[in-house]
């Protein structure tokens, strides 16, 4: 679901579980976390300077863009 949403809102931790559970069926915070600890899913300032959950793959694809108008 996170690589079909491309970069879901995470400015806040919690809402990235929120944004999930509303779109997947009994989704539980524990199916996240084991992902953001090892690395399969990255929450990091990716679009307008904001945090945003995207999977390993799309991040080091993407965060080279914005990032000459960003420094």
């Amino acid at each position: 679901m996170i690589g079909r949403l491309v970069a879901p809102q995470a400015q806040e931790p919690n809402w990235a579980y929120v944004g999930l559970w509303c779109r997947i069926h009994a989704f539980t915070q524990s199916r996240l976390t084991p992902w953001l600890k090892d690395r399969q899913v990255v929450r990091s300032g990716l679009l307008r300077s904001t945090q945003h959950l995207a999977t390993a793959d799309d991040f080091c694809r993407q965060w080279p863009l914005p990032q000459p108008m960003l420094v």
